[in-house]
C-alpha cells in the first residue's frame, strides 16, 4: 500500500470521475441546435421562476437565488462559443479552445492566460449548501424532498493541479420524516466548474454539482443513476 497503490487508487477513481462528469456534459453532434434548445427550456424555467416568486413572497431569497442560478446557466450556453466538447474558451475575445484539465494546471496554455485567470475553488472547505430535491425518480422505496450538503475537508493534487480531491457530509431528508447522511469521496474539477461526489458502496447513484462561477456560493445538482448513466433527480444548493 505504498505511493505507487496509493497513485494507482487515485487515478482509477479520476477515471470514475471523467466518466460521470463526460455524462453531465453535453456531447454535441450539432452543439448549436442543442444549445438552443436548451437555452428555450431555461429561459421557460425562468418565466415560471418569476410567476412561483410573485405568488409566494415567503420564499423570495431562496427562489432568486434559483434565478441566479437559471440565468448564469443560460449565460453560460450563449456565450460558451465554439469550444467542442470536453474543451474550454481562452477568454471572451480569441477562437482559441483547451482542453479542460489544462484550466488552472499552474501553466499558462492561453494566450492571454485567462486559463489561470480564476482558479478559486467553490466546493472549498466550509462550503455549506441546502436545497429541495425535484423530479427524484432514484430510489423506488421512498423520495428525498431536500438535502444538505457540507465540504469538510479539501486536498489540491501537487501532481494534477487541475482537479482537488474533497470530503463531503450529504444529508437528505425523506417524506416519512427520516433521513439519511454520511461522508462521502468527491473531486472538484476546476475546468469544469464541477463537483462529482463518489456514491458510497451499493448506492449505485452519484451526485454532479455544476457551479457557475469559480466564486459561485451555489449550484445545481444532479443525481445520476451509475448503471444507466440517466439523470434521476435534480436540486439547487444555495448557501445555508
Amino acid at each position: 500500500s505504498g505511493p505507487a497503490s496509493r497513485r494507482t487508487t487515485n487515478m482509477a477513481g479520476l477515471v470514475l470521475a471523467l466518466v460521470l462528469l463526460a455524462a453531465v456534459q453535453t456531447l454535441a453532434v450539432s452543439r448549436y441546435e442543442i444549445n438552443q434548445v436548451r437555452i428555450t427550456d431555461l429561459q421557460d424555467k425562468l418565466s415560471g421562476l418569476r410567476d412561483r416568486y410573485e405568488e409566494h413572497e415567503p420564499k423570495a431569497v431562496a427562489k432568486v437565488k434559483e434565478l441566479l442560478e437559471l440565468e448564469g446557466r443560460v449565460y453560460d450556453l450563449e456565450a460558451g462559443g465554439h469550444c467542442g466538447h470536453r474543451q474550454w474558451r481562452c477568454g471572451t475575445t480569441t477562437l482559441k479552445c483547451i482542453s479542460d484539465l489544462l484550466v488552472c494546471d499552474n501553466h499558462n496554455d492561453c494566450d492571454d492566460n485567462s486559463d489561470e485567470a480564476n482558479c478559486e475553488n467553490p466546493a472549498h472547505a466550509g462550503l455549506a449548501l441546502v436545497g429541495d430535491t425535484y423530479n427524484v425518480k432514484c430510489l423506488a422505496e421512498s423520495t428525498p424532498t431536500h438535502m444538505s450538503m457540507n465540504v469538510i475537508g479539501e486536498k489540491r493534487l501537487t501532481w494534477f493541479p487541475t482537479v482537488a480531491e474533497l470530503q463531503v457530509y450529504l444529508k437528505f431528508d425523506f417524506e416519512a420524516m427520516d433521513h439519511r447522511e454520511g461522508v462521502y469521496e468527491g473531486i472538484y474539477y476546476y475546468g469544469a466548474k464541477t463537483l462529482v461526489v463518489y456514491p458510497q458502496e451499493g448506492d449505485g447513484i452519484a451526485i454532479t454539482c455544476e457551479f457557475t462561477t469559480s466564486n459561485s456560493d451555489y449550484c445545481h445538482a444532479t443525481f445520476r443513476n451509475l448503471k444507466t448513466k440517466d439523470i434521476c433527480g435534480e436540486s439547487v444548493l444555495t448557501s445555508a
